[in-house]
């Protein structure tokens, strides 16, 4: 977020995603809610001007979240928003409950938002959540847009020698050390480099994958 304000300059937030951070009503920002108009707020509650939450934790990464967004102003939706404003949890399973997946919005723009669920999910302890926003920009669509094509591997089980022999091969050797290497530094490019070393063990001998 730093590259980015220091690339872009004054920018807004919006953020969504599961930070495994429990910060219970905590609020980063006073905001007075109420000084908008009904259509604009997040939440109709008058008398609400802080956060509800049904998760009373606030863990250490919690604590870490909320720091964050006080030193770049921004607010999080949940339990301060229409739709959610019991602060729902969005993580159950049998281990427990939590609120842990997040919107979080720039206070310059939090009164776009005006409406955030939690909603059901069966097939997974993390709980769905969708944020609407306000827009009135007419952004008309130009030009065409080109499909993508995504080369994709195909497991042949007749092959599994012809790979684990590449596998064992100098050159990719080499490039697993690499990846070792960068894990404590920077975990993307390891993780990208050891992709790499996949597919060119797969493709050593032109035959292990089809793509």
């Amino acid at each position: 977020m730093l590259d980015i304000v220091q690339k872009y300059g004054d920018v807004l937030f919006l953020l969504c995603g599961d930070f495994n951070a429990r910060t219970a009503a905590e609020s980063p920002l006073t905001i007075d809610i109420t000084s908008f108009s009904s259509n604009d707020v997040l939440t109709d509650r008058d008398d609400v001007a802080y956060r509800q939450s049904q998760d009373f934790t606030v863990n250490d990464y919690g604590s870490c979240l909320l720091q964050l967004c006080s030193q770049f102003d921004l607010f999080i939706l949940n339990g301060a928003c229409n739709g959610d404003m019991d602060g729902n949890y969005t993580f159950i399973s049998q281990q427990g409950c939590s609120v842990i997946d997040y919107f979080i919005i720039s206070s310059a723009v939090s009164f776009l938002c005006c409406h955030m669920s939690v909603d059901e999910k069966i097939n997974s302890a993390h709980m769905p959540i969708t944020c609407r926003l306000l827009c009135t920009a007419d952004i008309p669509v130009t030009g065409k847009c080109e499909p993508v094509f995504v080369r994709r591997m195909r497991w042949s089980s007749d092959l599994v020698n012809v790979f684990h022999d590449s596998m064992q091969s100098e050159e990719v050797g080499q490039q697993l050390q690499a990846a070792r290497n960068l894990i404590p530094f920077d975990i993307n490019t390891a993780v990208d480099t050891f992709i790499s070393c996949l597919k060119g063990a797969a493709a050593l001998y032109g035959e292990t994958c089809l793509y």
